[in-house]
């Protein structure tokens, strides 16, 4: 998958958790701060994004960190799509 699908992807499954629509979902956003999204909301996405793109969140990656900005989250899914 091209990086940008993987982007546009995360971005429709961010955008469908999230308090905004599609277009309001931008590369720099605070994914808690801007979008309204809670540690429930980030478990749903965790399995949409797995089904998704066909891997399994490291236990590693299940920190705030990964999940700050819609940025850091791209980072990790495209390091993983890449792998699996």
């Amino acid at each position: 998958m091209a990086m940008q699908d993987i982007q546009n992807t995360l971005i429709d499954i961010i955008s469908e958790h999230s308090l905004h629509n599609v277009d309001k979902v931008g590369i720099s956003s605070d994914l808690r701060k801007d979008h309204g999204i809670d540690s429930l909301k980030i478990a749903e996405m965790i399995v949409d994004i797995e089904e998704e793109f066909n891997f399994q969140f490291e236990a590693s990656a299940l920190s705030i960190e990964t999940f700050r900005t819609v940025e850091s989250l791209l980072k990790y899914v495209q390091s993983r799509a890449e792998v699996a």
